[in-house]
């Protein structure tokens, strides 16, 4: 059975309780109790209890956020892994005071063609022993070389198209592995960090040879993922990009459509005048704009406000789906199958491998610069027939260019809503003809109980500004000698509110855990405890008994080892 509370213990027994256990009408209104026994390892989640009574989210003003991070920073870096193309964006403080849109990409060459690219293709060599070899067209050209050369190229581990595996992945943890085109595998926290690492030695490179003096910690970096990512694959990412050398401290992560939709409030869309003279602006404050995000694995949809000159705010949740243009890409080879033959077509990439890349390589560049011509444009416009369609110039790097300006000011999103439901597993006192009877229990005190509620502590659809914690709880640690206490987090991606862990829709997606403090002989210790939302990462806040230390850090979504803490005093 799944575990909901884990306990340390330095002796093997500890001492009985010896006071009554308070009932939730004694707890005051501002909390709300859980209850923490010693039982047996297989059924220690039967006996937290914990009023289901979600309190509505509140901002809490001090508490550290996005926006919080060192703004001692000379320049913004924004890096976009993609499933197909990759790249980078960047601008310097002062010239984003200027201009927030002087924003400066690289322009990428194919060697073996005259092909130039805002974007590198997102592909990535690996030697015989693991160690990383090429990136992005270098590793195109690499590879194609060493079929050409017949060299023992099955001992090699080419990568592309890779990031979707971890969408696709269920399970995501730091010992998932991917497989090569030849079926070979390697942890994909590797594939991954080696990746961003690249793209970011490539720009710092760049950076320090535009800039005298430039040191490592004068970058903010920010690094995009999709929307509809869940948070296990964010913190994924985050880690990754840790790997590859960036501090935490100098780390934001930037939803891929929302990026898009902070380059759009930028964009002059408007005609307007002023003072006998026609101007060209953005969005007017109320104005509402969905951005549709078509990338190579997804389809993004975002739709947003522009509350004020500084700010927008979130008024749907992120949606979307694995729509991308690989599908196109896919369709593009079965073609070229059903025209060749499968067996003819299949001889070509063995054989001439450095065509078959040209090839798709010209594809790709002629379905990333194709234009939307008028018809594309009205069968858009048959379905939102009383809305403008705007085409951003450069398109394809409205992510990554928004990516940079939420670096600049991640506070420009003032509110975000929530995908789903959040909640953690308690039980509850048994209500005859409103609780599942095969959820029924009798707790050490006699009290029937009713198992798998899920407690719920954020609603789905649910609307978060920045920063936001959820209603402070405490966990009661009733037994002595208890070191640390494991509180796993569960969400409903179908339900807003759902009523137990087992209903469909409902998983566990991780836990936090913290060392108790205070007196190790009481029976009174109290741990209390929050969720953050209205970032782009939930996080948890802690703090004991007694104390004005709050810890803050992510959920541990991946099973880490370590278990790391940011502790401001309030």
């Amino acid at each position: 059975m799944a575990k909901y509370i884990r306990k340390v213990f330095k002796k093997k027994k500890s001492k009985k309780r010896t006071e009554d256990i308070p009932v939730a009408s004694e707890v005051s209104d501002d909390y709300e109790e859980l209850h923490l026994y010693e039982v047996e390892e297989e059924s220690r989640y039967d006996h937290v209890e914990f009023n289901q009574n979600a309190a509505s989210v509140k901002p809490e003003e001090d508490q550290p956020t996005e926006s919080s991070i060192d703004l001692n920073y000379l320049l913004v870096a924004a890096i976009d892994l993609g499933t197909a193309a990759s790249g980078y964006a960047f601008s310097f403080r002062n010239d984003f005071k200027a201009n927030p849109l002087k924003i400066s990409t690289h322009i990428w060459t194919a060697a073996t063609t005259v092909l130039r690219s805002a974007k590198t293709p997102t592909c990535i060599l690996f030697n015989p022993e693991g160690n990383f070899e090429a990136f992005g067209y270098e590793a195109q050209n690499k590879f194609s070389s060493l079929i050409t050369d017949e060299e023992n190229v099955e001992e090699w581990y080419y990568f592309d198209n890779f990031k979707m595996s971890l969408y696709e992945c269920k399970d995501l943890t730091f010992h998932t592995e991917i497989k090569a085109t030849n079926g070979k595998p390697l942890p994909a926290i590797t594939v991954f960090s080696e990746s961003i690492k690249y793209l970011k030695n490539h720009l710092t490179n760049r950076c320090l040879n535009m800039t005298c003096g430039l040191k490592d910690e004068d970058i903010l970096w920010t690094l995009t993922v999709p929307a509809i990512w869940n948070d296990k694959a964010k913190l994924f990412m985050r880690r990754a990009a840790e790997m590859a050398g960036i501090p935490r401290s100098q780390l934001l992560l930037a939803l891929e459509p929302e990026a898009g939709a902070i380059f759009c409030k930028h964009i002059p869309v408007e005609v307007r005048r002023f003072d006998e003279k026609d101007e060209v602006e953005g969005f007017q404050n109320g104005s509402r704009y969905m951005v549709i995000d078509a990338g190579g694995g997804t389809v993004d949809i975002t739709i947003h406000e522009v509350v004020d000159e500084q700010n927008i705010r979130e008024i749907y949740a992120a949606n979307g789906g694995p729509w991308g243009g690989n599908n196109i890409n896919k369709a593009f080879i079965d073609f070229l199958n059903e025209l060749f033959g499968v067996e003819t077509f299949e001889e070509f990439q063995r054989k001439c491998v450095d065509d078959c890349i040209d090839i798709i390589r010209e594809f790709e560049n002629k379905k990333q610069t194709m234009k939307i011509d008028d018809s594309n444009a009205n069968r858009i416009k048959t379905h939102f027939k009383s809305t403008r369609i705007i085409i951003p110039d450069d398109a394809s790097l409205s992510v990554l260019k928004g990516a940079v300006i939420f670096g600049h000011d991640s506070r420009i999103v003032s509110s975000r809503v929530l995908k789903c439901s959040y909640g953690i597993e308690c039980s509850n006192d048994f209500i005859e003809g409103v609780h599942d009877k095969s959820k029924l229990y009798t707790n050490p005190l006699g009290i029937v109980k009713c198992r798998h509620v899920f407690g719920m502590i954020a609603k789905m659809g649910q609307s978060v500004e920045r920063s936001c914690a959820s209603k402070e709880r405490y966990l009661l640690v009733d037994e002595p000698h208890i070191e640390r206490a494991e509180i796993a987090i569960y969400v409903s991606t179908i339900y807003e509110n759902p009523k137990y862990i087992t209903d469909e829709g409902c998983r566990k997606i991780g836990y936090f855990v913290t060392r108790l403090k205070g007196d190790k002989d009481s029976v009174r210790r109290k741990l209390y405890f929050s969720l953050k939302f209205g970032e782009t990462e939930v996080k948890v806040l802690c703090r004991q008994d007694g104390s004005t230390e709050i810890s803050e850090k992510l959920l541990d979504l991946l099973g880490e080892d370590e278990h790391t803490a940011i502790s401001t005093n309030t």
